[in-house]
């Protein structure tokens, strides 16, 4: 799992910011119309989106915490290889079951191809480490609890929802772009095709202005 290999720079992360970091309760610290509980100080400066994220678009430097307690970087796992960001409802979503089957079955079916496969949702990190073992995923599970992660990708746009409905996949290339963004699972054969045919970068230039709400 590349997570290891990456282990310093998250170290580093941990001795600079601690993942213990602040998280934001101040209520006049985050926009009023988004939920300000569990929001870190690191993802304030990203801002939200009103629509999902398109490809070719700079990935977003989010800061999350995994199931071990480490700070994960959007940024940090995309540059050592392909990513692919999971967006799910949590462990009593409906959708939890097919996204753990899927993880299983996908992890061995990818395995060569240097892309990390993360799940994200609203559950607690002990929470995470418990599904992570009970359910053999061998993935790091990222704590999104306000859902702030899932809109800055533009997957949440409820004034007051905390988590995405269904699931949302996002793959995030080694290029620092965004390679996909599908509704729901991939079917292996089209993510593998995604991490294969890769699309050309130049006529994304424009997106890497700042995002503009």
């Amino acid at each position: 799992m590349r997570i290891q290999r990456t282990g310093l720079v998250l170290a580093l992360v941990l001795a600079l910011g601690g993942c213990g970091g602040a998280l934001v309760t101040d209520p006049t610290a985050v926009p009023s119309k988004y939920p300000a509980h569990g929001v870190r100080a690191e993802n304030l400066d990203v801002k939200p989106r009103k629509s999902p994220i398109a490809v070719g678009e700079s990935v977003p430097v989010l800061f999350l915490e995994d199931q071990k307690g480490f700070l994960v970087s959007t940024r940090e796992v995309s540059t050592g290889g392909d990513a692919l960001l999971i967006f799910q409802g949590g462990w009593t979503s409906p959708e939890a079951r097919p996204v753990y089957d899927w993880v299983r079955e996908s992890r061995t079916m990818t395995e060569g191809r240097d892309c990390e496969i993360l799940l994200v949702g609203p559950d607690l990190p002990e929470t995470n480490e418990k599904i992570a073992a009970s359910e053999e995923l061998k993935v790091a599970i990222l704590h999104d609890p306000s859902g702030w992660g899932a809109r800055v990708f533009g997957l949440l746009t409820g004034n007051d929802a905390t988590r995405v409905d269904g699931i949302w996949s996002v793959v995030l290339g080694r290029e620092g772009r965004v390679l996909a963004v599908e509704r729901g699972l991939y079917d292996i054969s089209d993510l593998i095709t995604v991490l294969t045919v890769r699309p050309d970068p130049r006529p994304y230039r424009a997106t890497d202005l700042p995002f503009q709400n």
